[in-house]
């Protein structure tokens, strides 16, 4: 039994192992603890749930921009309707630019393949050696193109992909063997990068490397408690943003 067996860690995600990468303290105490409280999103991760929602009604339904706008709303307006947030206009004002900003380059690109499934995503499985298999979900596939594309809206854009997106992007290129682009929206402009072949093996090999420092870990103890002990919490890092998430840390760590 491997200790990730041990720990019933039966599968992994491309957030979880930005999530070890970013403070595998974190990780433990939510993903094998399960002491943290779960996160339901906020106006950001609504607005961009709005957005892809949106784009989808264009890409795969073919419908007008208002209605794609519209349908972006209402899905905006059903994600938000309990969560009180001092962005939440704010956030719904951005559905409509930053559709706009994709929506055009995206359709020249053609008709992506439909996924069968609510979600309009596309599920992937990678098996890394011995490691938890990695369940991601695709954005947009096309098959005549031979590449996958991953939408991200943010209020400000990167000039480059940035390394949490990319340790993504490797995953979905190691499962697909498709090439994979991101598309970046802002409300005022977009960008669309690639990663590289070279890229993509960089960041599968940090990424084994990651999983194998994981599980020397996991091996020093059977008890989480103990383990925990070995590892540094970072509280700069968003993933402890939410204050009772902070608490719980604060109780788990002593500080």
């Amino acid at each position: 039994m491997t200790p990730f067996e041990h720990f019933k860690v039966t599968h992994l995600s491309p957030s979880q192992i930005n999530d070890m990468t970013d403070c595998v303290n974190h990780w433990m105490v939510g993903r094998i603890m399960n002491k943290l409280p779960k996160f339901t999103g906020n106006s950001a991760t609504a607005r961009g749930n709005a957005v892809e929602h949106a784009l989808y009604q264009k890409l795969y339904h073919n419908k007008s921009d208002d209605e794609c706008i519209q349908a972006g709303i209402d899905n905006y307006i059903g994600d938000m309707a309990l969560k009180p947030d001092d962005n939440k206009q704010k956030e719904r004002d951005n559905i409509e630019p930053m559709f706009l900003q994709l929506a055009e380059p995206l359709a020249e690109y053609g008709d992506p393949l439909r996924a069968n499934n609510p979600r309009e995503q596309h599920e992937v499985n990678l098996q890394l050696l011995h490691y938890p298999r990695m369940i991601g979900y695709l954005d947009l596939k096309y098959h005549t193109h031979n590449m996958v594309i991953d939408i991200k809206t943010t209020t400000r854009l990167p000039s480059s992909i940035p390394d949490s997106h990319a340790r993504q992007g490797a995953l979905y290129a190691q499962a697909t063997g498709a090439r994979v682009r991101f598309a970046y929206a802002t409300p005022k402009k977009f960008a669309i990068y690639e990663l590289e072949q070279d890229q993509i093996d960089k960041w599968i090999n940090e990424i084994r490397c990651t999983l194998q420092r994981v599980e020397r870990l996991l091996n020093l103890s059977k008890d989480i408690k103990e383990v925990v002990k070995y590892t540094i919490p970072n509280y700069a890092s968003w993933a402890w943003k939410d204050p009772e998430a902070r608490k719980v840390g604060f109780e788990i760590n002593g500080y």
